[in-house]
């Protein structure tokens, strides 16, 4: 499933970036780079650095906006991220890390319960 994200990038970019749905990690992201005056910027550079100014830092080629200023983006982690549009300026992303899925919790929970079972019949003894 492709979440879309778009990031309205002005001449004077503010941090952090102006999403509409948040960027979630492992999944698809499509980010879309419009001028002041709400033109497409296609056919710019995107690139994006994570975890900008720790040691982990890591600068990633993410493509070139299309005609429609946009350029999709799959974040690998979680965490902050510097997205910059080559000659227009940067933002600060922040990518959130995805929910586990409920069939992970599962067997936990029946753990638990049983151990909750055997705990109650014990107490009644």
């Amino acid at each position: 499933m492709i979440a879309a994200l778009w990031l309205a990038v002005h001449a004077a970019w503010a941090a952090p970036c102006d999403t509409v749905a948040p960027a979630v990690a492992r999944r698809e992201a499509v980010l879309a780079f419009v001028s002041p005056a709400g033109t497409p910027r296609g056919g710019v550079t995107v690139r994006a650095v994570r975890h900008p100014g720790l040691p982990s830092e890591t600068a990633l080629g993410v493509g070139i906006t299309d005609t429609q200023g946009r350029v999709a983006f799959t974040p690998a982690e979680g965490g902050p991220y510097r997205v910059v549009l080559d000659g227009f300026g940067a933002c600060t992303l922040r990518v959130g890390y995805p929910a586990p899925p409920l069939r992970s919790a599962l067997p936990w929970l029946a753990v638990v319960g049983a151990g909750a079972g055997l705990l109650a019949a014990r107490r009644r003894r």
